[in-house]
């Protein structure tokens, strides 16, 4: 069985829906005047007194049903059938206080103008009740659908992250190393390997791999790995600044204590580009 919202739990729910009902209630006695045996004139006549009593006795039940709502929270959350219930009795605790006001003020029977009074007083708390049950749900839903959409924000950073991993393969094909492109500086050639400069947990790490940069260069550039000179390819996110010098062009990198990586003229508008982007 379906539990209520958790927003019915909460201090400020439950005091706008007091506050609410109990205004509800003022408006509908000033509005309607119940004869209940009576002319209307006796109510038009004494509304002035009865109409602020009663309305401070719907104020205290329903305050006090409330308070022991948040509190029995405690113990167990209502389930929807159980806490229609609830609301029933409150209601009805409400029109039994409100009768007996009546009927001490009026000179009547407990039970003369018991049945209107618990007909009107069910048919006034109605509205409220199905309106605030309404803006409740309401609520809900939007909270879900909030928690929804940060699920597949997330879900789309993981998968995003996912496509990140770059694998780089040995020249018979072999899976050698998986890691993760945002902590790739370069690919350096080194004879018959290329070195893969990397960090990892802070920590520079060098992998030698043995194949060639011609046999790297799909995965590099698949990647977005560029080719600066025939012997590097460089991450461009992890560039800090190009610098020209007479000897050169030079990448300089983010990471402290890692020599600057060369950039031929061949190269230089490619990786110009590819700094340029990020």
């Amino acid at each position: 069985m379906r539990k209520i919202p958790k927003q019915y739990y909460t201090i400020k729910t439950n005091i706008y829906f007091v506050v609410f009902l109990t205004i509800f209630a003022i408006l509908f006695a000033v509005l309607y005047a119940p004869s209940y045996g009576y002319d209307t004139t006796f109510w038009d006549e004494h509304n002035g007194l009865i109409v602020p009593i009663l309305a401070a006795i719907v104020l205290t039940v329903t305050a006090l049903s409330r308070t022991s709502l948040l509190l029995f929270r405690h113990k167990s959350h209502l389930h929807v059938r159980e806490f229609i219930a609830w609301q029933g009795l409150e209601c009805l605790v409400s029109c039994l206080f409100c009768d007996l006001f009546l009927c001490l003020y009026m000179h009547r029977g407990f039970f003369e103008i018991l049945l209107p009074v618990l007909l009107i007083g069910f048919s006034v708390a109605l509205f409220p009740y199905i309106v605030f049950w309404l803006t409740i749900v309401i609520q809900e839903r939007n909270e879900q659908l909030d928690e929804a959409r940060q699920t597949i924000a997330k879900l789309n950073e993981s998968v995003a992250h996912v496509e990140e991993v770059v694998q780089f393969y040995d020249e018979k094909g072999n899976a050698k190393l998986m890691v993760d492109l945002d902590t790739v500086y370069s690919v350096e050639s080194a004879g018959n390997y290329v070195n893969i400069v990397y960090d990892d947990n802070g920590k520079l790490q060098r992998y030698s791999l043995r194949n060639s940069m011609k046999g790297v260069e799909a995965t590099c550039e698949d990647h977005g790995l560029v080719r600066c000179h025939r012997s590097y390819f460089v991450n461009p996110r992890k560039i800090k600044l190009i610098r020209k010098e007479s000897s050169g062009t030079f990448a300089e990198m983010q990471r402290t204590g890692l020599s600057d990586i060369p950039i031929s003229s061949t190269y230089a508008n490619e990786v110009a580009r590819a700094f340029s982007m990020i």
